[in-house]
């Protein structure tokens, strides 16, 4: 399947230009539209204003003049370059219409390598530019699905009922959701990106955290165990965080509250006892005579 030909414009009162330059960029590959007038070439643009490719203008025209073109095309789309075509103009016209826009010019009477060289260096500038705007679109779609895919993260570790804490390499605090921050006691916004020695004086807990970076030690999968921190009973599980290379990036500690294991023992422990010292004697003759 062939690629859509480049559609070029040539806006020219005179019909051996229009037909001059149909023949030299026609043979180059091109679909070329001719207007013999600035009313009939803007006519043109603005029926296909994103297809088309590149608009030869002549600067001296009967009628719109070519500056006022140019005013027009900048108006339907400012991406089209606009190469002027000078002759009976001088080059300070031409100066002055790449002051408003122009590309670049081209002066009559031009070889068809010389029309063809600047038509094709427009064209890929027209090229790198719409590549430009789709690697922008690109990243910053990558960014929104990044950015998303934070927010859904944050979302899910925030609503954990389990505390989660995240540190660096140098064991500064990474994240710390409100879980953990209940547990251990801390502001979340005043520790990220502190030390986490600094803000937690538990040796237990930091002999945990930090005991899983230890060289001997970055190969298990993590530690575990309950400490008594601040009153209450918190299973803390610590392991390392790696890049896909190996190397280790930091810790991830998952925290549980374990005091309600605590109260149910306590309860049970309560309520055994006083069924023994209420039933007991019962239960000891009805053990002695069943089967």
């Amino acid at each position: 399947m062939n690629a859509e030909k480049p559609k070029i414009v040539v806006i020219d009162d005179e019909a051996v230009m229009r037909d001059g330059c149909t023949r030299i960029l026609s043979k180059e590959g091109c679909d070329v539209l001719t207007a013999a007038n600035g009313d009939e070439g803007l006519s043109l643009i603005e029926g296909d204003p994103h297809g088309m490719e590149v608009i030869l203008l002549d600067l001296k025209m009967p009628g719109v003049g070519g500056m006022a073109v140019l005013d027009g095309i900048k108006k339907i789309n400012v991406e089209l370059p606009v190469i002027v075509i000078t002759g009976y103009a001088t080059v300070d016209t031409a100066v002055e219409a790449m002051k408003k826009g122009a590309y670049d010019f081209v002066a009559k009477p031009f070889t068809p390598d010389e029309l063809w060289l600047v038509v094709h260096r427009a064209m890929e500038k027209r090229r790198l530019e719409r590549e430009k705007a789709h690697l922008m679109a690109e990243a910053a779609r990558s960014l929104r699905d990044v950015a998303t895919e934070k927010g859904k993260l944050k979302t899910i570790v925030n609503c954990m009922a389990q505390g989660v804490l995240v540190t660096d390499h140098e064991g500064r605090i990474a994240l710390m959701n409100p879980a953990a921050s209940r547990m251990l006691g801390l502001e979340s916004d005043e520790c990220l990106g502190k030390p986490l020695s600094e803000m937690v004086v538990h040796e237990e807990f930091l002999n945990l955290v930090n005991g899983v970076l230890e060289p001997e030690n970055v190969e298990f999968a993590g530690f575990s165990r309950e400490i008594q921190y601040g009153g209450a009973l918190i299973r803390a599980h610590a392991g390392t965080v790696r890049a896909d290379g190996g190397e280790t990036l930091g810790t991830v500690t998952v925290l549980e509250d374990m005091s309600y294991v605590s109260e149910l023992e306590r309860m049970k422990g309560n309520f055994v006892a006083m069924v023994a010292h209420n039933f007991g004697p019962r239960f000891l003759l009805l053990n002695k005579t069943s089967p």
